[in-house]
């Protein structure tokens, strides 16, 4: 693709906040002169929300969050028929990028609806009971094995409960692979090679600026691009304004030696142990 061909380039972004909030954030910047619409997949799962198939005919760029068939329409499965993919005029541009999802950098992590919005999440996020993912580690100590809320807050200070960290990052990782198998932007890599020495989530799905950095500089290779991204300083760790932060325990700074500093808040994860049942 010409640099100089971007004016008024109709640029569809098919995902959740990853890509309707962060994608777009630096896309808008980089591209001043094109237009872009948002279509957040999990709202027009949720709401049954009408397709604008003669905007999506104009599309000149796609990008988009594989969807399973299982969706229909809102798939993007080029095996049903009148799926949103295959609606796209043979002239647009796709781009896929995974969903980008990694619960075991916490204990534990509060459950949102977004999540059901990709299939299959339900495989990395354990059983998922009362509204936060992993809380069956919590709830095995109240009924096997007899605990009160009191011991088990008295256990978590004194650092003696297991939360699987080692089995649920490998399982997390794992499932990333596999969905980036069908996408053109993999970030996977870069988070094994950098988990430790940099912060890259903020919440169990919203990723920090590097992570957003490696997706656009693989979109530019992708259109044929060349454009500088030093305007953007990424040691701000949320540029895009994502929603959410999740402080940090002990448990997973020691477990995975994080080499960066951390907000440690002890009263975030009492209050999420007093409010499981």
């Amino acid at each position: 693709m010409n640099n100089n061909i971007m004016n008024n380039y109709k640029i569809g972004i098919y995902a959740n906040c990853q890509g309707t909030i962060g994608l777009k954030y630096y896309l808008k910047i980089l591209f001043p002169e094109s237009l872009f619409y948002d279509m957040m997949n999990y709202d027009y799962i949720k709401n049954k929300r009408d397709l604008d198939y003669d905007l999506l005919k104009e599309l000149n760029i796609f990008i988009y969050q594989p969807l399973d068939k299982k969706h229909g329409i809102y798939s993007t499965s080029t095996e049903i028929n009148d799926s949103i993919i295959n609606n796209l005029n043979k002239y647009c541009i796709k781009i896929a990028f995974p969903y980008i999802y990694n619960d075991a950098l916490w204990p534990i992590t509060l459950k949102e609806w977004d999540s059901k919005a990709v299939p299959d999440e339900k495989n990395i996020h354990g059983k998922g009971i009362n509204g936060y993912h992993n809380s069956e580690i919590i709830l095995n100590k109240l009924y096997i094995d007899n605990k009160s809320k009191n011991d088990i807050k008295k256990l978590f200070l004194e650092k003696k409960i297991d939360f699987n960290f080692e089995e649920r990052f490998k399982k997390s990782m794992l499932i990333l692979k596999e969905k980036e198998e069908i996408c053109d932007i993999k970030v996977s890599d870069y988070i094994l090679e950098n988990y430790r020495k940099e912060k890259l989530f903020l919440t169990k799905n919203h990723p920090t600026s590097c992570i957003f950095k490696v997706m656009i500089e693989q979109i530019l290779d992708i259109l044929n691009i060349e454009r500088s991204l030093d305007i953007f300083d990424f040691t701000n760790n949320n540029l895009c304004n994502l929603p959410g932060y999740q402080p940090h325990s002990e448990y997973e700074v020691e477990f995975f030696k994080f080499e960066y500093a951390v907000y440690i808040d002890y009263i975030y994860y009492l209050k999420i142990i007093d409010s499981i049942n």
